[in-house]
């Protein structure tokens, strides 16, 4: 790698952004036990290549912070363009990741998927058990006006998309300055395995808000910092 390749500088950003995702991450050894493995899914989603979020964030926010993206566009910056809109994704399903592990407290890895009806596969351990869930990212983008009238629209077209979808995790960035009542939500209807609502807390989205499980009795909102080492 010549010293301008080092830099980024000779890369497009949809080059520089994909070598971060493409770099060897340490990848969570794959489970020798879990529940039901006689079942399709699961055997499809155990051959999916699993990574920790954390160093994918870190070097996501390395590449933000070093200059290589003075100049371009807004769209381009926030990886808001077609090309790009694949990197975004997997930006928000990491992030949600790292966060949902700060939540339980236990590592989360997450494998990207390509299925037509989920975004990304999260695995762990409870106890000597290894969990999947299947997640499904959703957004409400910052070009979308604000208010829970917005979100409420999102939730009701979750009603309609997933009808049945018991084992599917639901994930809505908020990537707006926005208050939310959760009270205000009608949730009646959904059938899923988790819906969650996560955002930045401030402009340079150095703390994340997460609310959820909005499905539970138990739901709750925790503020945690985005990682940097």
């Amino acid at each position: 790698m010549d010293e301008a390749d080092a830099h980024g500088a000779s890369l497009s950003p949809a080059m520089y952004v994909s070598r971060i995702f493409a770099v060897d991450h340490p990848m969570v050894a794959a489970a020798e036990r879990g529940r039901g493995m006689g079942n399709l899914r699961l055997r499809e989603w155990q051959r999916l290549d699993f990574y920790d979020p954390k160093p994918v964030l870190i070097q996501l926010r390395q590449m933000e912070t070093s200059g290589v993206l003075d100049g371009l566009p807004a769209k381009v910056k926030h990886l808001r363009t077609r090309e790009l809109k694949p990197y975004l994704e997997r930006r928000q399903c990491a992030i949600f990741a790292y966060l949902m592990g700060k939540v339980t407290g236990t590592l989360i890895a997450v494998a990207y998927s390509e299925q037509s009806d989920y975004d990304a596969v999260m695995r762990w351990r409870l106890g000597d058990e290894v969990r999947y869930s299947p997640v499904q990212m959703k957004e409400l983008p910052p070009d979308m006006g604000a208010g829970t009238k917005d979100l409420q629209q999102q939730i009701d077209r979750l009603k309609v998309r997933y009808p049945r979808s018991g084992d599917l995790t639901v994930a809505i960035h908020l990537n707006r300055n926005m208050r939310v009542l959760v009270s205000e939500l009608d949730l009646s209807g959904l059938n899923l395995g988790g819906l969650w609502l996560f955002g930045a807390e401030d402009d340079g989205a150095n703390r994340w808000r997460v609310v959820g499980d909005l499905l539970s009795p138990n739901a709750s909102t925790e503020v945690f910092d985005y990682p940097y080492e």
